[in-house]
């Protein structure tokens, strides 16, 4: 089925035919079915085109936690539009920084973001309110043509200033329907998005929703960080499929009760290290049948490797990040006492950065021997006796927190002075990771809670 499937509207298209009654999204006040979504995202797609949206112009969408972001993506998509997935939240220098980078034709902007329109000027900008306006009324499009990038997403840049990611339409598809076959294909996955739309590790869950006709719950704010309404809306909603961070789950952990008729199919973890630890309090609270470690950098689509948890324990520090999915290969290079530079190949390598050569033929490299398109993700690793692969530092100043990718040269260009990460021991073992920087004789820190993580 999805081999001839040459775009993601393909595979939308293929689940409202077979599944249009079924519930594609859902937040805490409405609900689509995919009938529903696809009807809307039409009359959407007819109404931009009409504000003169064109084959392959980009567009800015500040997203929210909520239903209608998801209709917006698909309705920018069937206008021919490539969709810029920003965030609302984002502060106000670094939302123009990744619009200046992005360079959006048109940007979207949400109700409650018109108080950022003044530093939007120089690039056209459409309303939520006026989009919507009786949206019922509209014709729905009849015929499109889409774009050849299916998206694109900002990422952290050592200059100071985002890099943006150019994802097409085949590397998704070649992402969720290889996870999906690792899954063994299971029908209406029921996923759990608790991240933001602005950052990719949540495009798993809508993306698997997806191919199996199942339902996208998309959790706001207050539900993904009141441990108690999570858990709640987990088990109203039946959810089967979560992924998310290491942290966040750590820290609904202790608040997860299912009762005895009721399980998680799927827990996937990615974004941060996984330490064994961790996994040992997940299995030891016998909530999820199956826990998956997953890894790869934005570059090169949502994740790469994939690593099933069967024990509980491991030799080293954390959990390994597992194996190429699908037609993906992953190999090290410049290997010195069995570490070396991870390189990831094959279909899920990203176009590259937008706008960027330079770092685009840093970054990104064509292997005339394998007729395959490359990332050097910059983690460093080494591999199992299984073919595993095993995170184990980074080899530049990219630190995770919470998930997110932070580039510490990045913050230095920010404060115009001079930073550094430090580590300070502690006692018993342990240390302390930070960033101090020092302005008149006097040092500030910066505690981003958070070891280097892989680049996911």
């Amino acid at each position: 089925m999805i081999e001839k499937q040459k775009k993601l509207t393909d595979l939308f298209e293929h689940t409202v035919n077979n599944y249009p009654d079924r519930i594609a999204i859902k937040d805490s006040s409405t609900h689509y079915t995919y009938s529903e979504l696809q009807n809307s995202a039409l009359k959407l797609a007819s109404r931009l085109k009409n504000e003169g949206v064109k084959v392959n112009d980009r567009i800015g969408l500040l997203t929210k936690k909520d239903n209608f972001t998801i209709v917006l993506f698909w309705g920018i998509t069937y206008a021919g539009g490539i969709p810029i997935l920003l965030d609302n939240d984002d502060e106000i220098l670094v939302l123009k920084n990744k619009i200046k980078s992005s360079q959006p034709s048109y940007i979207i902007i949400r109700d409650c973001d018109n108080h950022k329109e003044e530093i939007l000027s120089g690039t056209q900008i459409l309303h939520e309110s006026e989009l919507i306006k009786e949206l019922e009324k509209e014709e729905s499009l009849q015929s499109y043509q889409i774009a050849n990038v299916c998206y694109m997403i900002t990422t952290s840049g050592t200059t100071g200033m985002p890099k943006v990611i150019e994802i097409s339409h085949n590397n998704v598809l070649h992402y969720v329907s290889n996870l999906y076959e690792i899954l063994e294909r299971p029908d209406h996955i029921n996923a759990a998005h608790v991240t933001n739309f602005s950052t990719d590790l949540g495009h798993t869950n809508f993306l698997l929703s997806l191919i199996s006709g199942g339902m996208l719950y998309i959790f706001d704010r207050n539900e993904c960080r009141d441990p108690f309404l999570f858990n709640s809306i987990l088990k109203r909603e039946q959810i089967n499929f979560i992924k998310t961070t290491p942290s966040h789950i750590e820290v609904m952990l202790p608040f997860l009760d299912f009762g005895a008729n009721y399980k998680i199919d799927f827990l996937v973890l990615g974004g941060e290290k996984l330490p064994w630890k961790l996994v040992k309090q997940i299995k030891d609270l016998e909530l999820f049948n199956a826990i998956l470690n997953h890894y790869g950098p934005s570059e090169t689509t949502v994740g790469a490797l994939v690593y099933p948890i069967s024990e509980t324990i491991g030799t080293e520090n954390s959990v390994p990040i597992g194996k190429p999915i699908g037609n993906g290969n992953a190999y090290l290079i410049n290997k010195k006492n069995g570490a070396g530079e991870l390189y990831i190949e094959g279909p899920g390598v990203g176009i590259g950065y937008f706008n960027n050569d330079e770092e685009t033929k840093e970054k990104f490299f064509f292997n005339e021997k394998t007729n395959n398109r490359g990332y050097k993700t910059g983690d460093i690793c080494s591999m199992s006796e299984d073919g595993s692969f095993i995170f184990l530092r980074r080899d530049d100043n990219q630190v995770k927190i919470r998930g997110h990718r932070v580039e510490l040269d990045e913050i230095e260009s920010t404060l115009g002075m001079e930073c550094a990460p430090m580590t300070w021991p502690i006692g018993m073992g342990k240390s302390f990771r930070g960033v101090y920087h020092l302005y008149n004789d006097e040092i500030s820190f910066f505690d981003p809670h958070a070891e280097k993580g892989t680049s996911e």
